[in-house]
């Protein structure tokens, strides 16, 4: 069952990514709400987030478009 939600997991995020750069990229699909980055400590690699939109309808269309960010997708 796949229940609908405004939040979105963003993983294989580039290594120094910052959260204004997420929200920045974000952005074109609806009002971000809030970014959590996630980094895994100790080791190189392993970046991913979770973004907060303000509606449902915008985590959507993030979540249906095809993302790249940096060099990575």
């Amino acid at each position: 069952m796949v229940r609908e939600t405004r939040h979105l997991w963003v993983g294989n995020l580039p290594e120094h990514v910052r959260e204004e750069k997420i929200v920045e990229h974000f952005k074109r699909y609806g009002r971000v709400e809030s970014v959590k980055v996630l980094r895994k400590r100790g080791s190189e690699g392993g970046v991913a987030a979770f973004v907060d939109f303000v509606d449902i309808k915008s985590a959507q269309k993030a979540h249906n478009a095809v993302n790249k960010m940096g060099d990575r997708d």
